[in-house]
């Protein structure tokens, strides 16, 4: 994005567990028109609405893809994500992932999810809405390398200030985010045991490095 031009749209690269469901309310009700690009977007809504879209939302998988495949877009426009302490995000994600969250976080974290199911053909999506929540990364979708992808990432633990930043630049009011699917209190009060914080670290390096996460479970 060139900097010293407004750009004529943003571009949000949601995240699974990163508040992004508060956001994307937020910029919805500001930015017209929008529109959603993710798994189910089959096919794909044509270049040309893409590029007349004001906000555009782009999930997961589908990151390096849109960047691959529309690069004049990606580039012209203000990208940004938000990310989230690895510990935090893997906790919020058992709680919430149906084949997770009624077993030991520890068996979940060292087979990055339940062995597979006797469901899991016939109910493919739901197996892979749960591996997106819990396995992944959160660099391997906004990373080329060791080089952010997006022109902006935003700490969920910094998050009002910065998204108020990113608001001002289209001229939106700056209000309160709204609040959606908030767990934190549970998530808040658990206690990682050293086995289970050394799986989290083992499985989320790349997060811990890329991202600027410390390592200590305490400093959450």
């Amino acid at each position: 994005m060139d900097p010293l031009t407004k750009p004529p749209r943003l571009i949000f690269a949601k995240l699974p567990k990163t508040a992004g469901t508060s956001i994307v309310s937020f910029f919805e009700k500001e930015l017209k028109p929008s529109l959603w690009i993710d798994s189910s977007a089959k096919p794909w809504p044509s270049k040309v609405q893409i590029a007349a879209s004001k906000f555009l939302v782009v999930c997961d998988h589908q990151t390096p893809r849109f960047y691959k495949k529309y690069p004049d877009i990606w580039n012209e426009s203000l990208t940004f994500t938000v990310v989230r302490n690895p510990y935090y995000r893997v906790l919020s994600a058992w709680k919430y992932c149906a084949s997770t969250r009624d077993l030991p976080l520890l068996d979940c974290l060292k087979q990055h999810l339940p062995k597979k199911p006797i469901w899991w053909k016939r109910h493919f999506k739901r197996f892979m809405h749960d591996y997106t929540h819990f396995s992944t990364t959160q660099s391997e979708f906004i990373f080329r390398g060791s080089e952010p992808v997006v022109d902006r990432i935003v700490k969920l633990e910094q998050l009002e200030p910065a998204i108020m930043e990113v608001a001002s630049a289209f001229g939106c009011p700056l209000k309160k985010l709204p609040t959606k699917n908030r767990n934190t209190r549970q998530i808040n009060r658990y206690a990682f045991s050293d086995e289970e914080a050394a799986a989290v670290r083992a499985l989320f390096k790349d997060d811990f490095r890329l991202l600027d996460y410390s390592e200590d479970p305490n400093l959450r």
